[in-house]
């Protein structure tokens, strides 16, 4: 088994907001060194000095899916699109011996325009993308308790929803991901408890009266309903997609608001 020094490149992109510093990244107990270096798309490099080949490769991985995920959580409620990183160079270095750095072959980078909505690029502090670094550099040599699966599926399907272009889609995950993350927390998940966790991000979301004459329901409820019931509802289907599209940057900063508080 070859151990050595792995040094693997990824980008990918957070269209909407700009790093506002090269940050750097110290994981002392996996011998892991990385910078996050702000432009479009942004470069993760990273160092696994002195280990498996196969197990520096992992760590690598590692740290760029959860990394990108820390980004989408703190920052969701500002992101227009994502798409999560690709490896783009690698090199392995083994004493006595060192290979020059191949090129993984892939496409030219392209800049994808958001689709969902057209807002002015939002600049991180350094300080800010500095704490996220750190929370990283902490969790990545926990284990993910299996008590948190529900959760950290959520969080999937959060990132998901910011990785697609579809407003529509992008609304329909968001609700269900809320869901399930209502599931993970209250052990319940009905469309009375997606709310209770709306409002707690939200107090002043809109509600109204439930056409089923049980209690209230949120505006983000009303429209998931009036699109996905509209026959029952006698809604215009063509109307109910209008509507999500109009709501969904205030449902997704409010999603966003939720899963930062979980």
């Amino acid at each position: 088994m070859t151990t050595g020094t792995l040094e693997k490149t990824f980008e990918f992109n957070l269209q909407g907001v700009e790093l506002g510093a090269v940050t750097s990244i110290d994981v002392p107990a996996q011998s892991l060194t990385a910078r996050l270096v702000p432009g479009d798309p942004i470069r993760l490099e990273v160092r696994v000095e002195m280990a498996p080949e196969v197990a520096a490769e992992a760590r690598a991985d590692a740290l760029a899916a959860l990394l990108y995920r820390q980004l989408l959580l703190t920052f969701g409620h500002s992101i227009d699109h994502a798409s999560s990183p690709r490896a783009v160079q690698r090199g392995v270095t083994v004493p006595a011996a060192t290979r020059s750095p191949s090129v993984i072959a892939s496409s030219a980078t392209v800049k994808v325009t958001a689709a969902i909505v057209a807002t002015a690029t939002v600049v991180l502090a350094p300080a800010t993308i500095g704490a996220v670094a750190r929370d990283v550099a902490l969790r990545i040599v926990a284990a993910q308790p299996p008590t948190s699966a529900q959760l950290y599926t959520a969080i999937d399907m959060y990132v998901a929803g910011l990785e697609t272009n579809n407003r529509v889609v992008r609304f329909l995950i968001f609700y269900s991901a809320v869901g399930l993350a209502s599931l993970f927390r209250s052990h319940k998940a009905g469309q009375a408890d997606v709310d209770a966790l709306l409002i707690s991000a939200n107090p002043s979301v809109a509600t109204s009266p439930s056409p089923r004459g049980h209690g209230s329901e949120t505006l983000y409820t009303k429209l998931r309903n009036d699109f996905v019931h509209s026959e029952e509802r006698g809604c215009n289907p063509a109307l109910a997609i209008i509507e999500l599209e109009r709501h969904i940057g205030s449902f997704q900063a409010d999603v966003a608001t939720v899963f930062r508080s979980l």
